[in-house]
């Protein structure tokens, strides 16, 4: 009882924490730098290190405050988190069943395709209309995104390696 608790809360605080961080960097920042996709790199994080519900539950309450600030229709920006979250998940336990920064790369790029693409379709669904769509823009709009947070990914990725390697008790001197 006491664990689930504090798992609920853990998972509330890192949806505050994130949900702050994304809205301010993506108005705060300039062009490169707005692309890192904080909310991507915690989830696959999360789809890595957590159970499923962790990561399900993270992407639903992100996508429901995201959905505050969105122009899109309400139920978009939730959907394309969630059906991402579940291919990203699907992409890891079936083909990358390891825990090597390729397979978190490649599960991150599934992830922010996936997400493109399912908020494209959706948006032309509900418009009604492809005119205001430009492919060209969401390709360089998704290849930066790519970049960035795959360079953010990078660097969390081995600080955490790092730090967990000389926390373990046979590096720890007595």
């Amino acid at each position: 009882m006491m664990y689930s608790i504090v798992r609920a809360v853990g998972i509330i605080a890192l949806v505050l924490i994130s949900t702050v961080i994304f809205i301010s960097q993506k108005t705060l920042l300039n062009f490169p730098y707005n692309q890192i996709h904080v909310i991507f790199i915690i989830l696959t994080f999360l789809l890595f290190f957590a159970p499923l519900s962790a990561s399900m539950w993270y992407s639903v309450i992100v996508a429901f405050i995201l959905e505050l600030y969105a122009l899109t229709p309400f139920g978009v920006l939730t959907f394309a988190l969630v059906a991402s979250a579940i291919i990203g998940h699907m992409v890891f336990q079936r083909f990358l069943t390891n825990f090597s920064f390729i397979s978190l790369a490649t599960t991150l790029l599934i992830i922010l395709v996936s997400n493109r693409v399912i908020l494209l379709f959706l948006s032309v669904l509900v418009s009604g209309t492809f005119a205001d769509v430009s492919l060209f823009f969401e390709l360089v709009h998704v290849s930066w995104e790519f970049v960035m947070s795959t360079g953010v990914l990078f660097l969390v990725y081995f600080l955490v390696r790092h730090f967990y390697r000389l926390a373990r008790p046979e590096y720890v001197r007595r």
